[in-house]
């Protein structure tokens, strides 16, 4: 992903769907085939919200509305050999709750 892409995170062809939101949840898996690195290995079952995702992987790419590569190797060492996903496990259609403020 080029540089100036990533000011816009979400590839045009999918900025149909929400992301980044506090209500977006995403699930980390990681691939347990004896190669997989001791930081893929902590967050592998962890949930993240989706307005967590920008600061926590900053090298993330978005493949589809439910599939996210966390690239976490680029972020850690500068190499593109990581094979962890975030799926998706909630996508809200709107908030559940939106408090009404009256002046």
């Amino acid at each position: 992903m080029a540089v100036q892409d990533r000011k816009t995170w979400i590839p045009k062809e999918l900025s149909e769907h929400g992301y980044f939101s506090e209500y977006d949840i995403w699930h980390y898996i990681s691939i347990s085939d004896g190669r997989r690195c001791e930081y893929c290995e902590k967050l592998d079952g962890h949930d993240y919200y989706g307005d967590e995702l920008r600061s926590f992987f900053p090298d993330l790419e978005i493949r589809s509305p439910n599939v996210i590569d966390v690239n976490l190797h680029l972020t850690l060492w500068g190499k593109d050999t990581c094979r962890c996903k975030l799926v998706r496990t909630f996508m809200p259609s709107e908030p559940k709750f939106v408090p009404k403020i009256t002046i």
